[in-house]
């Protein structure tokens, strides 16, 4: 099915009878470095979970493909997210700041952004923040994993979006308690090398 949206764009939601074919970018910086972190991980699990329900899934990056984490799908990697440089798909997805305009370039089916942060408010690439909001600017559909992110995305770009949390590993399950400990224990995760969520 499609979800259209007032401008005239459309995300194709997947139907696992329709065996569709897609490809998520991951930026040239994560990958590269074949760091392990949620913002490389995330699309990487949503990968595996389409593959697994049947859809055929490439992971294109310019870096290598990771060893910390099992892939399912198929993996390319390319010297540059050149559209004649990426697989044919029915649904390209970008998952970076980075690969926005690459997706939005594709001349074969449809272009989606997944976001995961708003990349315009971190401390270390304060640098790259004007070029964080030009990429922000293509009209393509945005996939956000919180309320938060759709909102801003939609308010400030003018962009349709939609709210599509990450997903659970099977492994995780909840401590059951009656109530939090003494004292209480709030854990905020976010990478060392720069200041994230005022950390």
């Amino acid at each position: 099915s499609i979800w259209k949206c007032s401008k005239g764009c459309a995300i194709v939601t997947c139907n696992p009878a329709s065996m569709g074919r897609m490809w998520a970018s991951m930026g040239p910086h994560r990958l590269a470095r074949r760091v392990l972190f949620g913002g490389v991980k995330v699309p990487v699990h949503q990968a595996n979970l389409l593959a697994a329900r049947g859809h055929h899934v490439t992971v294109v990056s310019k870096g290598g493909r990771p060893d910390w984490y099992r892939l399912d799908g198929d993996f390319r990697k390319v010297s540059t997210f050149d559209a004649g440089e990426l697989p044919h798909a029915d649904v390209t997805v970008a998952t970076f700041w980075t690969t926005i305009r690459a997706a939005a370039a594709v001349t074969f089916g449809r272009a989606v952004h997944y976001c995961q942060g708003f990349e315009a408010t971190f401390l270390h690439n304060v640098a790259e923040h004007a070029a964080i909001l030009e990429a922000y600017r293509t009209a393509i559909p945005c996939i956000a994993v919180s309320p938060h992110l759709a909102a801003l995305v939609q308010e400030q770009f003018g962009r349709p979006t939609r709210v599509v949390p990450p997903c659970l590993e099977r492994f995780w399950r909840p401590a059951w308690r009656r109530r939090p400990g003494r004292p209480p224990k709030i854990t905020v995760l976010g990478p060392f090398e720069n200041r994230w969520k005022g950390v």
